[in-house]
C-alpha cells in the first residue's frame, strides 16, 4: 500500500498528507476490508496486478469487504476539517479528484451493517448516493469516475440499486465523465419502496421519472450537455422490485437492470448484454383501504346469512334487490373518506429503462448550442469546425450498437 506525492514512497493507513505535503495518488494490489477506511489521495486507483505486469496474474485482484467494510474516498482533506495548530483552513476548496476501478472483483458480504460499500464524499456543495459506490449528495464533474473489467454476482440489496448517481445542476461536459468498460453483473436484485427515491437537490419532482434499477441508476436533470460511456458490458438475471405506495403521485421508471434519466444525456451502449433482466412493481394498498375491504366482506357474509336464513319468506328479486341496497348504503357510509381515484404515473421496462426529459425542444436546444459554442470558442475551436459539433452534441441521444437483448 503507498500514499505519497514524492517519489521514494510512503506508508500509512488512515490519513494522507499534511498541509505543505498532500497526496497525489493511492494504490493497492491486496485487500480486506473489515472496518471502515478513509482516504483523501487525489488519485484513487483500486484494482489487481495485470498479466502486462506479472505474467502469471491470470485471474482478477480480489478486494473482499465484510459486513463492517467500507472504503470512503474524500477531496475534503482532514487537515481541511480539523484546525492544526489553531488554524483553520477549512475554506480551503478540495482537490479535483480521480477514481479508477480496474482487474478488481469486489465481494460483498451476505449481509451489511451499513448502508454503502464504497462511498465517494464530495465537499458539501458538490457530491453523489450509492450502496456499492455512493457518493452525496450528487456527482461534480471535479470527480470522474471509470469502472474497467468489473465482476458483480450473487448479491440481494434493499433500498436501492447497487450503484446510483445523481449529478450536480447544469452539467457541461464535452468528455465522457462517467466510464464503465467490460464488466458483469449476474444474479443481482434489489427490493425497494418508492419512498426511498430522492430527488436531486434543486430538482422539481414532476420533471422527469424518478429512475430505479437494480444495477446502474444515473439522473442528471438538468444536464446542458453529460457524455456517458459504457461499452461491453453484461447483465445476466437481474431483477428490481419496487413497492409503490397508494398516494405516491411522482413519476417513476423502474428498468430491470440499468436506468438513466436526464436532460440533453449524450449516451452511448456499445456491445451490451441483457439477458433474463426483469422488473417487478406492486402496488401497497392503504392501511384504511385494506380495513373497509375486510369490513365489507365481514358484512357481506352476514348479510348473505341473514338472507338465507329468510330465503322462505322473500321473493328471489327481492332478495337481491335489498343487497343491493344494503350494499350501497353501507359502502357510502364507509368510504366517503376515501381516495377514490390513484393516480400512479409508472413507467416499467425489462432491461434497460431510459427517459430523455426535453433538451431536444426549441429554447432548451439554443441555450444548449450557446453554452456549446462559447466553450469550444475558448478552447481555441475554429469557426467552421464549430458547427456541425455545435448540432450533433447539443440534442440528446441514445445510441445502442451491437446490442444483445434476451429474456
Amino acid at each position: 500500500m503507498q500514499v505519497s506525492s514524492r517519489k521514494w514512497g510512503g506508508v500509512d493507513t488512515e490519513e494522507c498528507g499534511d498541509v505543505n505535503s498532500t497526496c497525489n495518488s493511492f494504490e493497492l494490489y491486496e485487500m480486506h476490508v473489515n472496518q471502515p477506511y478513509r482516504t483523501e489521495a487525489d488519485i484513487f486507483m483500486l484494482g489487481g496486478a495485470t498479466t502486462d505486469e506479472i505474467s502469471v496474474a491470470t485471474e482478477r485482484g480480489s478486494v473482499q469487504f465484510d459486513e463492517n467494510g467500507e472504503m470512503k474516498i474524500s477531496d475534503q482533506a482532514y487537515w481541511q476539517i480539523k484546525k492544526i495548530g489553531a488554524v483553520d483552513y477549512s475554506r480551503m476548496k478540495g482537490f479535483n479528484h480521480k477514481v479508477l476501478f480496474h482487474s478488481i472483483n469486489i465481494v460483498l458480504p451476505t449481509t451489511k451493517q451499513t448502508i454503502y460499500v464504497l462511498k465517494l464524499v464530495v465537499t458539501k456543495d458538490k457530491a453523489t448516493n450509492f450502496s456499492l459506490l455512493r457518493t452525496e449528495p450528487f456527482l461534480s464533474l471535479r470527480m470522474n469516475v471509470s469502472i474497467f473489467n468489473f465482476i458483480g454476482y450473487n448479491a440481494s440489496i434493499e433500498g436501492t440499486g447497487l450503484i446510483g448517481i445523481n449529478y450536480e445542476p447544469d452539467v457541461f461536459t464535452r468528455d465522457n465523465h462517467l466510464n464503465l468498460v467490460n464488466y458483469s453483473f449476474t444474479n443481482i436484485s434489489s427490493i425497494m419502496t418508492a419512498k426511498e427515491l430522492k430527488e436531486i437537490i434543486g430538482e422539481k419532482d414532476d420533471e422527469q421519472p424518478l429512475g430505479v434499477a437494480s444495477i446502474l441508476n444515473v439522473k442528471s436533470g438538468s444536464a446542458k450537455i453529460l457524455p456517458i460511456y459504457i461499452y461491453d458490458c453484461q447483465f445476466d438475471q437481474c431483477k428490481c422490485s419496487v413497492e409503490i405506495p397508494a398516494r405516491e403521485r411522482r413519476q417513476i421508471g423502474v428498468g430491470g437492470a440499468i436506468a438513466f434519466c436526464g436532460k440533453t444525456l449524450l449516451l452511448t451502449l456499445g456491445l451490451q448484454k441483457l439477458i433474463n433482466c426483469s422488473r417487478n412493481v406492486t402496488f401497497a394498498q392503504p392501511k384504511l383501504q385494506y380495513s373497509i375491504n375486510r369490513i365489507m366482506n365481514r358484512y357481506e357474509k352476514e348479510s348473505n346469512l341473514f338472507n338465507d336464513n329468510h330465503q322462505l319468506f322473500l321473493p328471489q328479486y327481492q332478495k337481491s334487490n335489498t343487497n343491493n341496497h344494503l350494499n350501497q348504503k353501507y359502502k357510502r357510509k364507509i368510504v366517503s373518506n376515501v381516495t377514490k381515484k390513484v393516480n400512479y404515473q409508472i413507467e416499467v421496462a425489462g432491461g434497460a429503462y431510459v427517459s430523455l426529459v426535453g433538451g431536444g425542444r426549441g429554447e432548451e436546444r439554443f441555450i444548449a448550442k450557446k453554452s456549446l459554442s462559447e466553450y469550444m470558442r475558448k478552447q481555441g475551436e475554429k469557426a467552421e469546425d464549430i458547427l456541425h459539433i455545435v448540432d450533433d452534441m447539443s440534442r440528446p441521444w441514445v445510441t445502442f450498437d451491437n446490442c444483445i437483448i434476451s429474456w
